[in-house]
């Protein structure tokens, strides 16, 4: 069963994945540096919420970088 997040790149080049790619590998690598830096400091839940949404924008990479290697993207003429 494919997420409903995925749909939307469905509707892009692969040149807009490639830039999502990127801008998504930025932002997991700064949460992942402040989360490492002040996860003690958090409540449970924020770290539970946190360490879930670097899983799954790991998740959306390896899709992506799956996609973008497949050629997986609309053409626009």
């Amino acid at each position: 069963m494919e997420r409903k997040s995925r749909k939307i790149y469905e509707y892009m080049t692969i040149e807009q994945k490639q830039e999502a790619l990127k801008l998504l590998k930025q932002d997991k690598e700064e949460l992942s540096k402040e989360y490492k830096k002040a996860a003690k400091t958090y409540p449970k839940i924020v770290r539970q919420v946190i360490s879930d949404t670097l899983d799954k924008w790991e998740l959306e990479i390896d899709e992506l970088s799956i996609d973008i290697e497949n050629g997986n993207g609309i053409l626009i003429k």
